[in-house]
């Protein structure tokens, strides 16, 4: 490719670092200018990765070789949209790569949702105890916390149930934000449900972050025995097992997961109460729970600006392999879970940029394996 060849780069997370390695060695002699809204680059290198995971940083040195070649300028404080418009990118640029990535959370839907203090975005959380500039001033509602839910079981939900129940010690020596490390200090956490639609084969985690939550210190990963088998159907099975048209690094991978979640402590649903009461001496307890879904929050008698607990409807799996989807059990009754805090992580979702093509419903730039429009990518 000419030297003369100019990109501009929009977002300075993993994406943006590593298509501008590709264009320095695919384009030899071309200028690199990666703009970021934020006054550092690195995205959720910096800022998504838990404070105990620090050896996922490393990729930062890759980036900096990156960031240090004399082609590649960087500018923070630059939000594209705002500052400066993509007219004048595709004016000045041999082509524009929007690499910025989903930094809005999905919502749950539910009534009054934005009304309640301690419903709080997972996200919301991960910035806070990453030291995100923009969440200098942010605050969970009370520290007198002892059950808390997290709608989602992705890696984020584990990881927000990690940190919550990771003994205060063991994060002392991170580079956690002070005020996280003084929150957590002063709880009274010992009930963590993470609850997920469906069922145990399509939890999002990694096994290795499951495996991670099962080794921590004073904490017991149990699941509920009937929820594990309600999401075990035929067609679940198929999915943890090799076979004729089933792709086998999926299989194998469900297979793995399965095998791990069959070996936590199972429990049946009636010795829940019993188990949430018991007394502070014991381990804190990380409940998966299936085949469930939100459908109300309920108000604090005291305080209507805090949710105590929240109602479950049960969902039954329907579908074909790997598309099974959840679908609400009309014959279940609901149940009442007692939560003093909610986080949810169910995904992320793109904001819109003055001037570049927007599906509102999908939340994504329409693209064409890639290509937006001319000079666009």
């Amino acid at each position: 490719m000419h030297k003369a060849f100019r990109f501009a780069i929009v977002g300075s997370g993993p994406a943006g670092f590593f298509a501008a390695r590709h264009l320095l060695r695919e384009a030899k002699g071309a200028t690199i200018d990666i703009f970021e809204k934020l006054p550092s680059p690195f995205g959720l290198v910096r800022y998504g990765v838990a404070p105990d995971h620090p050896e996922v940083k490393n990729v930062i040195n890759q980036f900096n070789a990156v960031a240090s070649d004399p082609n590649v300028r960087f500018y923070g404080n630059v939000e594209v949209g705002r500052d400066i418009s993509v007219n004048l990118l595709k004016r000045r640029y041999s082509a524009t790569l929007f690499t910025h990535g989903a930094e809005d959370d999905k919502h749950l839907g539910l009534e009054n949702e934005e009304k309640f203090r301690n419903v709080i975005a997972a996200k919301d959380f991960v910035n806070w105890y990453n030291v995100h500039p923009y969440y200098d001033k942010f605050a969970l509602p009370s520290d007198k916390v002892r059950n808390v839910a997290i709608i989602g079981n992705g890696n984020v939900a584990v990881d927000v149930a990690r940190i919550l129940a990771r003994p205060y010690e063991d994060l002392a020596h991170t580079d956690i934000n002070d005020a996280t490390l003084n929150f957590l200090r002063e709880s009274s956490i010992k009930n963590i449900f993470m609850i997920g639609r469906r069922g145990c084969v399509q939890s999002a985690f990694t096994t290795k972050e499951l495996r991670e939550l099962t080794t921590l210190k004073d904490v017991e990963v149990c699941v509920v025995t009937e929820e594990l088998n309600a999401g075990l159907n035929e067609t679940s099975l198929k999915e943890a097992q090799d076979g004729e048209g089933r792709p086998a690094n999926v299989t194998r991978v469900n297979r793995r997961k399965l095998e791990l979640i069959k070996k936590l402590r199972s429990i049946q649903k009636d010795e829940l109460p019993a188990l949430m009461d018991e007394g502070t001496r014991r381990p804190k307890r990380i409940f998966l729970r299936y085949l469930r879904s939100p459908a109300q929050l309920i108000a604090s008698s005291s305080d209507p600006s805090l949710i105590s607990s929240i109602e479950l409807e049960t969902n039954k799996l329907e579908g074909k392999e790997f598309s099974q989807r959840a679908v609400h059990d009309p014959s279940a009754k609901r149940e009442n879970l007692e939560c003093d805090l909610l986080f949810r992580s169910i995904g992320y979702k793109t904001r819109a940029i003055t001037d570049v093509l927007f599906d509102e419903k999908r939340s994504i730039i329409p693209n064409k394996r890639g290509a937006v429009v001319d000079k666009v990518y």
